[in-house]
Formats: C-alpha cells, structure tokens, sequence
C-alpha cells in the first residue's frame, strides 16, 4: 500500500529552521484536545537544484527525492529498532515535501554534537559550519566522550547513548547517509539530565541527489562502495559500513543481530510503498540496500 501524503497547509507555523541550506519551517500540529501536549512537525519541502544544460540546451531543475529518503529511512530505523524521528509526506501550499517530528519534548531543549565537542575539544575541534575538508575532532574517540554515562533516547529502551549511536552509524552505512555531521546528531536537555535524541535529517542518503539518467548507468554495487564517512575527521577514505563496525567493536548494541533478521523482500516493501518514483529508482534503491546490508553483515 502506497504511504499517504498528508495535507498540512492549514497547520499553523510556529518558527524557521535556521539549520542547513534549504528552507524549513516547524508547524503545530493539529488537535482536537486543548491541553493536549503540544506536538511540532518540522516541515521540509523537497529540494531543487538548478543544473547545467547539455549541449545547446538550457539549465533545468532538478527536484531531489530527499522526502522519500527520509521515509525509506526512518521505516528501515524502525525494522531494526533504531530511534529516529517520525516521518510523513506531506504538501503544504502546494509544495510538496516530507514533515519530521521533533525529536524533543515541549519541555526540553536541545543542542547539536557540535556544541559539546567545542566545548569538550576546544581549539582542537574545528566547527560544522566552517565545513572543513577534513571534520577535525569529529571522531568516534571525541563523540565516545561526550556520550559517555548517558543514555539513549527513551523511545530506545534501556540502552546506552554509545550504544545508540553506533546504531545510528549502522543505519548510516545500511542508507549511505554520508551527511552524519555534529549538527546531525544532538542532545536533548532537561534540566540537568542529558540524552542524546533520536535520530534525524537522512534526506541526502539513498542517492536522493541523483537523477534517474546517473541510476541508470550506474552500477548500484559501485555507488555502494564510494559511501565514505567524509564528515568524520579522516573520514574520506574510510567507508561507513567500516565506522559502523568500529562503533559496534567498541560500544556494542543490537543492531547487526536485527540487521540479520532483515531480507531483500523487507527492503523492496518498504520503497514500494512509497509514491512518486520510477521503477529504475526503486530497483536501484532496493539493490543498493542490499549491497550495504551484505557489507555491514560480511565484512
């Protein structure tokens, strides 16, 4: 069954996202309780990219599929348990896009890994929005010190925020998601007590970026092997099914036991269901799953 698009334009707008490069908006979400507990949707309309033309032709645009990534990813999260926010399609005022539910209570606030690791690294860390070549202290030796002693997000159980984490970076290598920045994973804080939030933002992974005419003439195994964890200090030539591993040698979890329980039919339901996408799309997608899930379980 086709996932539904839901309709959010009469949802009223409550603030802008400053984070990233494209423009998003938090909305409140609708409710029929007075004192029911506020509930924010952070609304992402699909990205457009102005390409060159070929030859005699002109620039064209080019809509990413970065909503669709987001849903693949937070409904295979959910197959393995992986904490991460919730995620719909969605339209408003006629743009089309996805809606992410914040990953924080009303109560909470919460700050981004960058944050800790200047603090914790000072001079020695270089921060995200320098967007250096090479993530200095953005590290798993770094990221295992400001997790350490804290839990996950509650809606993970009982597990760690290390253990967590290396679930989140098994999740990244399964999707390709090079984009695991400090400001894409964070901590919630209430009060005194920290956790680190569920997972978010995975719209660039699943080669969302990419048009069907590169899928097409691209062999999903090497697209595969060339996800390297770039937003790591020396990341570039250390792949993320690698990094994954490493976190899951040093702080466990989980994650590759589930990982095991998965099949290629699990994978193609889920990107079957969703609208809006060619048939080479979907097997590209659904063969790229695959190669990563044998990487991470066969290494």
């Amino acid at each position: 069954m086709e996932a539904p698009v839901l309709d959010v334009s009469s949802w009223l707008r409550a603030d802008d996202e400053w984070l990233g490069e494209q423009e998003k908006e938090w909305l409140v979400e609708p409710t029929v309780l007075h004192d029911a507990p506020e509930r924010r949707w952070l609304f992402k309309p699909s990205r457009r990219n102005e390409l060159p033309g070929r030859a005699e032709s002109s620039s064209r645009l080019f809509t990413w599929f970065d909503a669709q990534s987001e849903w693949i990813a937070h409904q295979l999260a959910t197959s393995i348990d992986v904490p991460s926010a919730d995620i719909h399609f969605a339209r408003r005022d006629g743009a089309a896009g996805a809606i992410s539910r914040s990953v924080k209570s009303p109560d909470e606030d919460m700050q981004s890994g960058d944050v800790f690791l200047s603090g914790l690294l000072g001079r020695h860390y270089v921060p995200n929005a320098e967007k250096a070549r090479n993530r200095t202290g953005h590290h798993l030796d770094a990221i295992g010190r400001v997790l350490e002693g804290l839990e996950g997000p509650v809606s993970g159980g009982a597990l760690s925020a290390r253990e967590t984490f290396s679930g989140y970076l098994v999740l990244d290598a399964w999707i390709g998601n090079t984009d695991r920045h400090a400001d894409n994973w964070a901590l919630t804080v209430d009060g005194t007590v920290l956790r680190l939030a569920a997972s978010f933002d995975h719209g660039s992974a699943l080669a969302a970026g990419r048009e069907d005419s590169f899928l097409d003439r691209t062999d999903p195994r090497d697209f595969a092997y060339g996800a390297m964890a770039r937003k790591f200090e020396n990341g570039k030539n250390v792949h993320l099914a690698d990094l994954a591993l490493d976190a899951m040698s040093r702080w466990g979890g989980p994650w590759l036991d589930a990982l095991v329980q998965i099949s290629a039919g699990d994978e193609r339901a889920i990107v079957d269901a969703v609208p809006g996408m060619s048939e080479l799309r979907r097997t590209f997608i659904c063969r790229l799953l695959e190669e990563n899930r044998r990487r991470l379980l066969t290494p």
